[in-house]
Order: C-alpha cells, then sequence, then structure tokens
C-alpha cells in the first residue's frame, strides 16, 4: 500500500469537498450521522488542512454537504467523487479518511464496511483495500 501522507491543505476545494462527500456518506451508511462521526470528519479535516481553513469555512462546507448528502444516490454520489479525485493517490486517501469517520463511533457495522467496499470499487481500489484500511484506522 502506497502510505504516501496527502495533506488536505493541498487540495482544491472541489476535491476537498469530494474528500468530505466520501466521509459523510460513509458516516450516513447506517442511516444517521451520530456526533462523534460528525466530529471526526470535522476534525480531520481542521487537523490535515493545517489551519489553510478557517473553522467557519469548514462548518459552512460540512452543512452544505449533510444538507445535499441526506437524498443522493450513492453509487451515481461515488462516481462523481472518482470524478472529482482524478488522481488515485487522492481517491486512496479519501478512502482512508471515510474509514477513520466509520470507525469514530466504536462501532463497525457491516452496512459500514459493505459501504467502504462499494466506494473502493467506485473509486477502482483493490477490494483488499478496505481491510487494510479499516485496521490502519482502528489501529490510530
Amino acid at each position: 500500500m502506497d502510505t504516501t501522507v496527502l495533506s488536505l491543505a493541498t487540495l482544491e476545494i472541489n476535491e476537498l469537498e469530494a474528500f468530505v462527500e466520501l466521509m459523510f456518506l460513509a458516516a450516513y451508511t447506517d442511516g444517521k450521522v451520530t456526533d462523534v462521526e460528525r466530529a471526526a470528519f470535522r476534525g480531520q479535516v481542521v487537523k490535515n488542512t493545517h489551519g489553510h481553513l478557517d473553522d467557519a469555512l469548514v462548518d459552512q462546507i460540512l452543512r452544505n454537504i449533510e444538507e445535499q448528502m441526506a437524498d443522493v444516490d450513492h453509487d451515481r454520489q461515488l462516481a462523481q467523487i472518482r470524478d472529482r479525485l482524478a488522481d488515485p493517490r487522492k481517491r486512496r486517501a479519501a478512502l482512508a479518511h471515510a474509514a477513520r469517520v466509520v470507525l469514530a463511533d466504536g462501532v463497525l457495522a457491516v452496512s459500514e464496511v459493505e459501504f467502504m467496499e462499494r466506494a473502493a470499487a467506485a473509486l477502482d481500489e483493490a477490494p483488499e483495500t478496505v481491510a487494510e484500511m479499516l485496521r490502519e484506522a482502528a489501529s490510530a
């Protein structure tokens, strides 16, 4: 696995939104986004943009995405995320961030694993990538 660290601060705004959308879809897999999951993806965005985005902008991005994602076709949205993340390293990094969000509440549901597998396939990642990322996220 390529362990290159990708700073979210290096992403264009549409790429950052794709990262956050994937994290939100992962969190929403079980039909709800818990406060712990919401805090996890907010924390990842704030931490990994190294202060390049202020809290107000991050909160606005998260609010917009959460409103838009509630009723979207997940498979279609995954294809759009893939298209916005042309670089395979960015798609892999987005999937790794989603794995951290899925595990944020300490519970890994079957539906979350299934979503991560669908997301990996949509992002052109090997199926074994999901188990690897979930293990890494759990040990982090």
